[in-house]
């Protein structure tokens, strides 16, 4: 009797079951009481998922689950045990093999996609170019490598070779614009060539940067200043630095004697003037960038004599600098007249030993550095009265400078200039010499470069 109640069904007798974290997304729809719940059926596909998320290190793995009843009756517990079938050392090792050979060779037939080409900049502003690859697994040494860059004609130029995965190479001896960086790529055993180009351009002028000088306010010809670049970027390094002084005509003149390469430059030799100090920024391909140097330079009333600072000077265009230097010092109307002469004859003599050195050796680029200061130094020699002067070697002179303008003849500034100093030679030296119409003879500059009498 008492056994025939045990296995009597209740109907009041409910079921749920309790499961670990694994299970607990499968387990959600046992969780509430329910008669039909005395089995926990699971799907293949939910049994394999729970699988799939094991480690691989994971060989045995117990679990328990729990069978909750609503009456009197105590729950009951279950283990479950999840195997992993130990997979054979060899057999992995030859799997992965294959997949490796697999992959290496859909590597290889599509290499030319996966390749390109990067670039870095050092301190030092060289530049690295890399041939890279989207894929990690790239075999690197299963390829040779020949890099070209078309406007180099000196293999110098190449800083490591170039049959390297880098090229390193000088950005100074880049171009502005465009840049054509080409690394043509074999593929070693099989019959493969392909080339990966990358274009570098260069198109900025210097910038970014400023000019500072120390102290701000100092005497022209005593106080040492300190000239400080910083900041400055370019698009062809390396960068040039000149510090520049604009005359009371208006002419820029490089008082750094060719310019410097250094962060700062000393100099003791400024001009009288308030803020009339630049800094010409140029990069390798000649692109220029003019920034105004802010200082305040008082005139010297106490300096030597002009003859105590050429003495010191050899080059013949610096003794004309400090001529313009020197005479910044002075308003025209305090010049007396005696001092006025004096400069005069000290201006022809430079004139006349700057002649000589022309002759005996002509230098067509440093005639062009030093342009701008002959200019300047036979504008303020034409504005003076020339009368009863022997003139024949500023004339020399004249119609060598017109003779040897070819380069800058699209620079209509240095022309303008030099079409007054010929009008100031023309007025002050009162030429009066007739032709055969009877008007005045005038010294014309013409486009042929020459000096032609009308």
């Amino acid at each position: 009797m008492r056994s025939h109640q045990l296995n009597k069904s209740d109907p009041e007798l409910l079921f749920a079951w309790e499961c670990p974290i694994l299970f607990k997304d499968i387990c959600q729809k046992f969780s509430e009481f329910s008669n039909k719940y005395q089995k926990m059926i699971i799907l293949f596909s939910e049994y394999k998922t729970i699988f799939d998320t094991l480690s691989k290190e994971s060989l045995n793995l117990k679990l328990s689950l729990k069978l909750k009843k609503n009456n009197r009756f105590n729950s009951k517990s279950f283990m479950l045990s999840i195997q992993r079938e130990k997979e054979n050392t060899f057999d992995i090792s030859q799997k992965l093999n294959n997949d490796n050979i697999k992959m290496q060779t859909n590597i290889n037939e599509n290499i030319e996609g996966l390749l390109y080409i990067d670039y870095t900049l050092s301190k030092n502003e060289d530049i690295f170019f890399e041939l890279k690859s989207r894929d990690v697994l790239i075999n690197y040494p299963s390829f040779s490598f020949i890099w070209t860059i078309k406007q180099f004609s000196n293999e110098n130029l190449y800083l490591n070779g170039r049959n390297e995965k880098i090229l390193r190479i000088k950005i100074s001896d880049l171009l502005i614009g465009n840049n054509e960086i080409i690394c043509q790529i074999s593929v070693i055993k099989r019959n493969q060539t392909f080339k990966k180009i990358y274009n570098y351009y260069i198109d900025r002028n210097p910038h970014g940067g400023n000019c500072l000088v120390s102290p701000k306010i100092g005497i022209s010809l005593i106080t040492n200043f300190t000239i400080i670049q910083e900041g400055w970027k370019g698009g062809a390094m390396p960068l040039l630095f000149k510090i520049k002084y604009k005359t009371k005509k208006n002419i820029l003149l490089d008082i750094s004697n060719g310019g410097f390469f250094t962060e700062k430059y000393n100099i003791n030799f400024l001009p009288e003037g308030n803020n009339n100090l630049f800094l010409e920024v140029s990069d390798n391909q000649g692109r220029i960038n003019l920034s105004p140097c802010s200082v305040n330079v008082m005139p010297n009333k106490n300096q030597e004599s002009i003859e105590n600072y050429l003495t010191n000077i050899s080059d013949i265009s610096q003794k004309m600098l400090m001529m313009d230097i020197y005479t910044s010092n002075y308003k025209t109307n305090q010049i007396i007249q005696e001092v006025e002469k004096n400069q005069i004859s000290q201006r022809l003599d430079i004139l006349d030993s700057y002649y000589k050195e022309i002759l005996i050796k002509f230098d067509p680029e440093k005639f062009v550095q030093d342009y701008d200061k002959l200019v300047s130094f036979l504008m303020e020699l034409s504005s003076k009265n020339l009368k009863d002067i022997n003139l024949q070697n500023l004339l020399d002179v004249l119609n060598f400078v017109i003779n040897n303008s070819e380069t800058f003849l699209d620079d209509l500034n240095k022309i303008s200039f030099l079409y007054k100093i010929i009008d100031n030679f023309s007025e002050n030296i009162k030429i009066q010499i007739r032709g055969r119409s009877g008007n005045i003879i005038k010294i014309k500059f013409i486009l042929n470069m020459k000096l032609e009498f009308y």
